[in-house]
């Protein structure tokens, strides 16, 4: 769970900065529970600095004594407010109205270059992100707020033991109390987003498969093309092994190897610059966008194009070579 900002009407924001006030940030100050990085999801945690003698997890950190004089910032706050780990490292954090201010002095937790369900990121350009506090500190910093009369914006629910009945029973139960409540709620359900992605995901493997399909298909033609022409300019070739006792399968078997690494050699040099280009944006889009984008190879397109492979050589070198292999080797040797 987690708040965001005060709400406390006796003060309208909040600001962070350096001891001698010469780096002045504002952030999105947010109150999250000891369980909070336990229930989001990890791959979207990149840290950059912690403490990791004290066998908790971040948010947990938070609620120890020395953590509740702390906080956690993202590492281009931490770089521009020129803090670190080190307790005698600290920085400011300014609470204020009108015609009033308050302010504290804490230290850092940890630095993350990444956390989710929060701004945080590495890149000196973001300007507004989020600073993770403890929940009793963030009541002080509005004034002495009681625990009980701080509201909760977000509540996570993270199942020990997931099974689709008890998602449905919990689904029910929360969605029954906030049609009761006079506060207007909204639930977010992941099982949503992810049959969503995955529905996404299998049209556009299935469209690609079909274009790759299409693709060898339309190149069947030019391959059979070249077959025929190579076995038509290679028959004194043909005609010496067979008057040295190669059988006419073995022939015909030797020009589906000759097309199958024509076909599929060109196929996997595509499928390899494809991957390159693949893992290009890939990264691009990494920087850009600070998120952990996973990179897929397309492991079924390569399936797919193998056994395609294998059609085609098959298709367009049994019907010449079978053609040439059906007369006599004489005839063979005066075709060219």
């Amino acid at each position: 769970m987690c708040i965001r900002d005060s709400i406390n009407a006796e003060y309208m924001g909040a600001q962070v900065a350096n001891l001698g006030k010469t780096q002045v940030l504002t952030p999105s100050l947010v109150g999250v529970t000891p369980a909070f990085t336990a229930s989001t999801f990890s791959n979207y945690l990149t840290i950059d600095k912690e403490d990791t003698t004290t066998g908790l997890s971040l948010t947990e950190q938070l609620y120890r004594p020395s953590g509740s004089q702390s906080a956690i910032i993202s590492t281009s706050w931490a770089n521009k407010l020129s803090i670190n780990l080190e307790a005698n490292s600290s920085f400011l954090v300014m609470v204020y109205n009108g015609s009033y201010s308050s302010q504290f002095e804490i230290r850092a937790q940890a630095i993350l270059k990444l956390s989710p369900a929060m701004t945080m990121s590495a890149l000196p350009s973001s300007s507004k992100q989020s600073v993770m506090v403890s929940i009793p500190t963030y009541a002080q910093f509005c004034g002495g707020l009681r625990l009980q009369d701080v509201p909760y914006e977000i509540l996570l629910v993270q199942f020990k033991s997931y099974s689709d009945a008890a998602a449905e029973r919990v689904y029910d139960t929360l969605n029954s109390a906030t049609q009761e409540s006079p506060v207007v709620y909204s639930i977010w359900d992941y099982r949503d987003v992810a049959r969503g992605i995955e529905k996404n995901s299998a049209i556009v493997s299935a469209t690609f498969v079909s274009v790759t399909i299409i693709a060898m298909f339309l190149c069947f033609f030019s391959l059979a093309s070249s077959m025929s022409a190579n076995i038509l300019d290679q028959t004194k070739e043909i005609a010496i092994m067979r008057a040295l006792g190669l059988t006419k399968r073995r022939m015909i078997i030797l020009y589906v190897y000759e097309a199958f690494v024509l076909v599929f050699s060109s196929s996997l040099s595509g499928v390899v610059i494809g991957a390159c280009v693949g893992w290009t944006l890939t990264a691009q889009q990494i920087l850009f966008t600070q998120l952990p984008i996973p990179f897929g190879f397309p492991w079924t397109n390569l399936l797919v194009i193998f056994l395609v492979s294998v059609a085609c050589a098959i298709a367009s070198a049994t019907i010449p070579a079978y053609s040439m292999m059906k007369r006599q080797i004489s005839t063979i040797a005066r075709l060219n």
